[in-house]
């Protein structure tokens, strides 16, 4: 490891060590509670959200070794938060968008929690979604349904893989967009199902050219509110 990534590890170790109390862990989950505001605020001023972030985005410009550290002490001390689900969707999906912009400093700074949602139940691949996305006059309009979203119940915004008529998009939408209720499972911890109907306040933050998921390139369809 390099000095960065030393440094990296032993402050993330040292305050999960000390602050990421076993007992109180158990009582949150016990109550329904998977992400504490208090710690995500703390991986927030730690800069642990913007890891993947840009630095010509204001962020720390790391990659998936560093990620990866912090992947592995989520493991060691049961971290519940979804941290890596952030950054998976960071790196993956706001940042390389034309709206990273927009989005990466509200979840740099913990405000907004965005978790993807690609799994529509069994025997439906990902890149044949029955989730559609269609623009009307008001804005735009999603219909269909994801299951076994981890970290569901965290989430404040879902990134929604959808079929538009120019190929795939990612969305980001509110969870708490109009018709589109959220069920937690009882006896999975942190996951949900998500319903869309319809939505005025989603963002496509990713489009792709139609054709086989391994082939997709991303594509620039406008500017989206």
């Amino acid at each position: 490891m390099n000095e960065d990534q030393t440094l990296l590890m032993d402050a993330a170790e040292r305050y999960l060590r000390d602050s990421y109390d076993f007992n109180a862990r158990r009582e949150r989950l016990a109550n329904g509670t998977y992400a504490d505001p208090v710690h995500w605020q703390a991986f927030a001023e730690m800069g642990w959200l913007a890891l993947p972030v840009p630095e010509i985005l204001d962020g720390l410009g790391m990659g998936t070794r560093e990620c990866a550290i912090l992947a592995e002490l989520c493991g060691q001390y049961l971290v519940t938060e979804p941290l890596i689900d952030v950054l998976a969707a960071i790196s993956a999906l706001i940042g390389p968008s034309p709206q990273a912009e927009h989005w990466v400093g509200d979840i740099a700074n913990g405000g907004v929690i965005p978790i993807a949602t690609i799994d529509e139940g069994a025997g439906r691949r990902s890149e044949n979604p029955s989730t559609t996305l269609t623009q009307t006059a008001t804005g735009w309009r999603l219909t269909g349904a994801k299951h076994w979203i981890s970290a569901g119940p965290s989430a404040t915004h879902f990134i929604v893989l959808a079929a538009g008529e120019q190929g795939l998009a990612w969305v980001l939408c509110p969870r708490d967009a109009e018709v589109s209720p959220v069920k937690s499972s009882q006896r999975t911890m942190a996951v949900a199902a998500l319903t869309a109907h319809s939505t005025q306040r989603s963002t496509i933050v990713r489009s792709f050219f139609p054709g086989p998921m391994r082939k997709l390139r991303l594509m620039p369809i406008g500017n989206w509110r």
